[in-house]
């Protein structure tokens, strides 16, 4: 409660700078170009110039001047429309802050540092036979796999996964790939869900790779009665480098800073080659989502396959995993080389006679088609891409 009357004070304030700004703005545009004094271009250049100098001297080379040199062009604007100026004001100043670099120097120390414990710890991991493990380890391994190995390492879906290994798992195919189906709530994501009360969430489908699969089957076969799943972010986050040394100079700290490193061990795994967008997708800094569920369908369906359209052609059956029904074009037989070449030579024979592409080369080829039984349409489409 009190950060947001925190806010709301802020707000205020800020809107009482804004109008003082507007009102000293539109005084030092009087003074300058009054409106009752109508000026032609060759003057008002002069005097606008003089008016923006003292605008930069009243306000600097703050976001105030942006400000007030709007209200200025919008002043000279409203004055070409109902007071018949015939001047030319100069655009609108417009100003975007640059993109934030996210892989600066401090982040390279950060992810060489998780590196360093990161292949350390997967190095004893898979020396340790898996009836060893402690039920702590292979959620440890699971978390890290789906960042490492699956290649998700946005923050909200690591959350999300840590959440579902609470309940069995459903794991659907769709485009012959693996996929899990994990929904959350996180600031900068579009929904693409609603549930029966209308209450929308976000829905992404996560790949995941043959090792992950393999620690998920490890998983499922788990008595997992008296463990109990991490209750906050530090606790999620304390469980995942578990084992590490977190005193290491620039190791992450928190959640959100390991999340953001993750993507160097994607991007130096033997075999993986992924560009700069998509290393900006998978971290989160690019948001987005996947399609959702009851549309995972599309992914398999062929809208037009070898010209004809079968909706139902792909579906997601009890199991959640995609079956393909091949399409086809039916039960036209397709021409041979014979008829084809027959069908050729009865036009030449007809081109010799007539000279002309007419009614005797349609009349040879319906007369063999009839005579050989083929789709006379089909035939001539053949002929002609052949």
């Amino acid at each position: 409660m009190s950060n947001e009357i925190g806010a709301k004070a802020r707000r205020k304030n800020r809107n009482d700078e804004i109008r003082c700004v507007l009102e000293r703005a539109s005084k030092v545009v009087n003074d300058f170009l009054p409106v009752e004094r109508p000026l032609q271009q060759p003057e008002f250049l002069p005097q606008w110039d003089k008016m923006e100098e003292r605008l930069r001297d009243t306000f600097g080379e703050s976001r105030d001047f942006k400000l007030a040199f709007n209200r200025a062009v919008n002043t000279v604007e409203n004055y070409r429309k109902k007071h018949n100026w015939q001047v030319s004001a100069p655009a609108y100043l417009f100003t975007a802050k640059p993109e934030k670099q996210t892989k600066n120097i401090n982040w390279l120390h950060t992810a060489w540092a998780f590196e360093q414990e990161y292949r350390g710890w997967y190095d004893d991991f898979i020396k340790q036979p898996p009836a060893k493990r402690s039920i702590e380890q292979h959620f440890q391994a699971l978390l890290l796999s789906f960042m490492c190995h699956s290649g998700h390492c946005s923050y909200p879906l690591i959350i999300a996964f840590s959440k579902r290994l609470t309940s069995p798992l459903t794991i659907v195919k769709a485009g012959g790939l693996p996929l899990i189906t994990l929904s959350y709530k996180a600031s900068g994501f579009n929904t693409n869900v609603y549930d029966e009360e209308g209450n929308s969430s976000t829905q992404s489908q996560c790949y995941l790779s043959p090792f992950t699969l393999g620690l998920i089957k490890q998983w499922q076969s788990l008595d997992k009665l008296n463990w109990k799943s991490p209750t906050s972010h530090l606790a999620l986050y304390n469980q995942i480098i578990l084992g590490m040394d977190k005193e290491l100079e620039y190791f992450p700290d928190s959640l959100k800073k390991l999340s953001r490193v993750a993507t160097y061990i994607v991007e130096r795994t033997e075999g993986v080659n992924i560009n700069q967008a998509l290393s900006e997708y998978i971290s989160g800094r690019t948001k987005s989502y996947s399609l959702p569920s009851s549309n995972l369908a599309r992914i398999n369906t062929t809208l037009v396959a070898q010209g004809r359209f079968e909706p139902n052609a792909n579906k997601i059956d009890a199991n959640g995993i995609s079956t393909n029904s091949p399409t086809s074009i039916g039960n036209h037989s397709s021409p041979n080389s014979e008829s084809v070449s027959s069908i050729k030579s009865s036009i030449k024979e007809s081109r010799a006679k007539t000279k002309t592409f007419g009614k005797s080369t349609r009349k040879s080829i319906i007369k063999h088609c009839a005579a050989t039984s083929t789709n006379c349409s089909q035939s001539t489409t053949a002929l002609v891409y052949s």
